[in-house]
């Protein structure tokens, strides 16, 4: 199984069966691949790093899922700033719009 939705998925039925263990060990193995897929750093590791994170939670490694949890924060971070940037400039754009609309409503004055 080289497919890290599949293995996501698999884990997901050990995790519902109670056998985090395995569960764990799936997740990791599915954040891999996916990682190799994506890169390092990409928002598509989000549920992979979530799921994971929740497992070891369970299985009470607390420094493992805060290793997940953070780094799954860091990801949320990175994205939201990337965001937070579209936001800035489509608003920017939007009042350009308004801007052009006013000017083009205003009406021409004649000198005499």
């Amino acid at each position: 199984m080289r497919n890290s939705a599949d293995v996501s998925e698999r884990a997901e039925l050990h995790e519902e069966k109670g056998n985090y263990v395995e569960a764990e060990r799936l997740y990791k193995k599915a954040l891999v691949l996916k990682s190799k897929e994506t890169g390092e750093e990409s928002f598509e590791l989000v549920p992979y790093l979530y799921n994971l994170g929740m497992t070891q939670f369970a299985t009470d490694k607390h420094d493992d899922a805060l290793t997940s949890f953070n780094r799954l924060l860091n990801l949320l971070t990175l994205q939201q700033a990337e965001i937070s940037s579209e936001i800035k400039e489509v608003r920017y754009l939007i009042s350009e719009v308004y801007r052009e609309q006013d000017e083009e409503a205003m009406p021409i004055s004649v000198s005499a």
